[in-house]
């Protein structure tokens, strides 16, 4: 395994570096930017079941953003329903670039860089696509900051559980935005 350099710039890393790097707190808070988070993810998605990609970057955003110095407000810190929302989304593109050479056994994406899927979706750096789901009302809410919640606006893309598992939320347990309940100001 190649050790990352502590003083290289994450386009310098390769997607297993920069998921280390983030992992164990050595990546500089200003380089965690929305490409770093889509570089990750894909990562994980291409080396884990999406249950386990989920857990990883659950349990891996609380932990470094308490080792960054991010205080958890109401506006601030970890979301879950973003970042559902973002492995969902990222999943969903993955499975739709599956092409018949691709292993059942291995998940669409394993063999892709996530610089290369990047290029290859380039809206994906678009961070408001939320908004084509949620309304902001919504994902502002606390409960959506709390839990996963289903879009208000339109259902997310579907993808076939097979190939990349849906994890332990069936559409049956899904909870429903209720933008009512308290939400941080404007």
């Amino acid at each position: 395994m190649t050790k990352s350099n502590p003083n290289a710039a994450p386009s310098e890393l390769s997607d297993a570096q920069l998921a280390a790097s983030f992992e164990n707190g050595t990546l500089p808070h200003e380089d965690w930017d929305h490409r770093a988070h889509i570089r990750v993810a894909h990562y994980y998605l291409s080396t884990l079941s999406f249950a386990d990609a989920l857990e990883k970057m659950r349990t891996g955003l609380r932990r470094y953003l308490g080792q960054v110095g991010v205080v958890e407000t109401a506006t601030r810190g970890y979301h879950e329903t973003m970042t559902q929302f973002w492995l969902r989304i990222i999943a969903a593109v993955m499975a739709g670039h599956a092409d018949e050479r691709t292993s059942r056994e291995q998940p669409p994406g394993a063999g892709v860089s996530a610089t290369e899927f990047i290029s290859q979706n380039p809206f994906l750096l678009e961070k408001s696509i939320w908004r084509l789901f949620y309304s902001r009302r919504c994902m502002v809410s606390m409960q959506a900051k709390a839990e996963f919640v289903s879009p208000d606006i339109t259902q997310l893309p579907e993808f076939d559980e097979g190939r990349i598992p849906r994890g332990d939320e069936s559409n049956s347990t899904q909870q429903v935005c209720n933008p009512s309940m308290e939400s941080p100001g404007p």
